[in-house]
């Protein structure tokens, strides 16, 4: 089961002794839902590399090293994020080099296993989402600038030979008298492919940073009126306490008036 992205909130009762859900700690807390998140994707993706390359045989043999060291550095990389997590100081940039990281190594990953005829080039939209609820809506877009940067460069490097293209075989290729038929090399599919990557990542990127700010929002909204029931419940423990009688006057919109 996967753990929860949100640091449980303190009671009402902890609230009241001094328990707040600081910066700091929700930081922590998301870094290391992160950390774990990515011990269940590593193993998942061992998982497909196996399965496809060994048992169903998707791709060539000879992309099976270069896979799994890319997952493997994956995990170390997860080793790196939970040693820096303990220290405790270095929160918000870890969560941006969790993403950047993640993005770098899932490209590796693409290029390896179909490039632009791997569907699961759509899977950068999940850092996207991933973004705009831990960072700001200023880094979402940045990782949305990152993931399509770099999206876009794999493709091109395909396109234009710089790279070699490894073939999925589950992407249904046409054969004529040179051999198969690959899309990757089709100038038109790529820029398309490329311009609708980019739109999506900026469009999600849109669309959940308002959420998130309006979540953010509510939050700061329920924090305040929260401390406003607990200061009024201090005021009326001390005229209790001081005189052995307490009195609350409110007006019609149930605001405290004396």
């Amino acid at each position: 089961r996967a753990p929860s992205m949100f640091s449980v909130s303190p009671t009402y009762e902890q609230w009241l002794q001094g328990a707040r859900p600081t910066a700091a700690h929700r930081l922590r807390h998301y870094a290391e839902w992160f950390i774990l998140m990515r011990w269940i994707a590593f193993i998942v993706t061992l998982a497909l590399i196996v399965l496809i390359v060994r048992i169903v045989r998707l791709l060539d043999s000879q992309t099976y090293g270069p896979l799994i060291v890319t997952a493997m550095v994956l995990a170390a990389s997860n080793l790196l994020y939970a040693y820096l997590n303990r220290l405790g100081r270095y929160n918000h940039f870890l969560l941006q080099m969790q993403v950047g990281g993640d993005l770098l190594a899932l490209t590796v990953l693409l290029h390896f296993s179909g490039g632009v005829e791997n569907p699961l080039a759509l899977v950068m939209v999940l850092h996207v989402i991933i973004g705009a609820t831990l960072l700001s809506r200023a880094e979402c877009y940045a990782v949305a600038a990152l993931a399509s940067l770099m999206c876009g460069v794999m493709l091109l490097l395909e396109l234009s030979g710089h790279i070699d293209l490894y073939v999925l075989q589950v992407f249904p290729h046409e054969r004529s008298a040179e051999g198969l038929v690959h899309a990757a090399y089709e100038p038109l599919y790529v820029l398309v492919r490329i311009a609708l990557h980019t739109t999506m990542m900026f469009l999600i990127a849109l669309f959940v940073t308002r959420l998130a700010t309006r979540q953010r929002y509510d939050e700061q909204q329920l924090i305040a009126i929260a401390n406003q029931a607990i200061t009024e419940r201090h005021l009326l423990q001390q005229s209790l306490e001081t005189t052995g009688t307490a009195m609350r006057v409110v007006d019609e919109r149930v605001n405290t008036c004396l």
